[in-house]
């Protein structure tokens, strides 16, 4: 990012050497004793996970370790607060397990992983792994994922609705209102130009909306 702050162009400075053949990626990093990981995923969309064996696995060839949500009982955070609609319940942000716990939730969803003196060695070992798996009904079409016949990913979300999101526009005709009360004004002037507008139909909405939410504050409009 530049100094003139974000979706300024930029020069790139990396260009040169990947297209030269000097750059480097993961894969080509290799250090003294370096070991390997490779996950086994899931491969349902919707399930109860009843257990992972990990006994094989562990003794293959070149395996240092296997591990599973047994092992890793940690969880990342599946969003961000952001505003609701009025009357609707807060954002859902359900703890997103590192590695599945109890419930699969999508096709690919990371199982255990497997450390390794070499790729093939972790991929052999992961081969090895034996789960065990209710599978559960699954929907691919958010539409239907929505409906209140559909099976639930998360337990405490109803119909897999994680928010009623706010319009951002209604959000900043909000917010402009509070601003003007905030003043204590009790006179606002608007242009009539501005309100009547043909290049910005939105404009004169926007407008519009904002002088009915200062009539129901009492705050008197002119418009010159």
């Amino acid at each position: 990012m530049s100094d003139k702050g974000m979706g300024s162009s930029v020069l790139r400075k990396e260009d040169f050497r990947f297209i030269t053949g000097r750059g480097q990626y993961t894969d080509d990093i290799s250090q003294p004793n370096q070991l390997y990981a490779y996950f086994l995923r899931s491969p349902v969309a919707h399930a109860n996970l009843i257990s992972v064996k990990t006994d094989q696995a562990s003794s293959s060839p070149g395996v240092i370790a296997v591990y599973t949500s047994n092992d890793i009982d940690a969880s990342l955070p599946c969003g961000w607060e952001a505003p609701t609609k009025k009357g609707t319940p807060p954002m859902h942000e359900p703890s997103w397990p590192i590695l599945a716990k109890e419930k699969i939730r999508f096709v690919g969803e990371l199982i255990a992983v497997v450390i390794a003196e070499s790729v093939n060695q972790a991929k052999d070992a992961c081969e090895l792994i034996d789960i065990e798996y209710e599978d559960l009904p699954a929907v691919v079409s958010p539409k239907k994922a929505i409906q209140k016949d559909s099976p639930n990913i998360w337990k405490d979300i109803p119909n897999n609705i994680m928010q009623a999101i706010v319009d951002s526009n209604e959000t900043r005709k909000e917010f402009l209102v509070e601003e003007i009360i905030n003043t204590k004004a009790k006179v606002i002037g608007i242009y009539r130009l501005i309100m009547k507008s043909n290049s910005d139909n939105y404009r004169e909405s926007a407008i519009l909306g904002i002088i009915e939410r200062l009539k129901e504050k009492n705050v008197d409009i002119i418009i010159y």
